[in-house]
Order: structure tokens, then sequence, then C-alpha cells
């Protein structure tokens, strides 16, 4: 009957070392999946932020890629800014024979 008791508390004491072993490797498999679930949201993040960059350099490329359309492009608004530059001439001269006509003017008047 004694051996028996010894031998049920050694059982019982096995299985209250279990328990706890299982109990503190749950745990840390929990932290695990935790650390797991936010790198896969990172992961997921990053990869939608790279297929964005992605599409924004396929669609670089295909502007960059039409050399000629863009030459085109550019010869068009040199020739724009040019026409506007010789617009801003003229009325630059302009505004400067009128100040020199207000000048004269006023000089005459003080005269």
């Amino acid at each position: 009957m004694r051996s028996d008791l010894t031998f049920k508390e050694g059982e019982l004491k096995k299985s209250q070392y279990t328990e706890q072993s299982l109990r503190s490797e749950h745990l840390n498999l929990q932290a695990n999946l935790q650390r797991i679930e936010a790198l896969e949201s990172k992961v997921a993040k990053e990869k939608v932020d790279l297929q964005n960059r992605l599409e924004k350099m396929e669609k670089e490329i295909d502007v960059f890629s039409d050399i000629n359309g863009l030459k085109r492009k550019m010869e068009e608004k040199r020739i724009q800014l040019a026409g506007e530059k010789d617009d801003l001439e003229l009325k630059k001269q302009s505004v400067t024979q009128s100040l020199k006509d207000i000048t004269n003017q006023i000089n005459m008047i003080k005269a």
C-alpha cells in the first residue's frame, strides 16, 4: 500500500511537471504565432508597396521608351515657350516705351 502511494505521488509529480512544461511551451508558441502574424502583415504591406512601385516603373518604361514622342513634346513646349518669350518681350518694349513717354510728359509739365 505504501509503495502504491509512493508510485502514485511520483506519477502525480511527473504529470504536474508535464503540465507545467506544456503550459510553458503553449505560451512560447503563442508568442511565436504573434510574431509570425506581425511579420505576415508586414510582408503583405511590403508586397503591396512593391507591386505599386512595379506598376509605376512599368508606366515610366512606357513613357521613356517613346523617345520620339518625348522629343516631339519637348519641341512643342520649346516652341510654345519661345512664343511666350517673344510676346513678353513685345509687352516689355511697349511698357518701357510708355514709361518713357509718361516720363517725358511729366518732365515737360515740370519745365
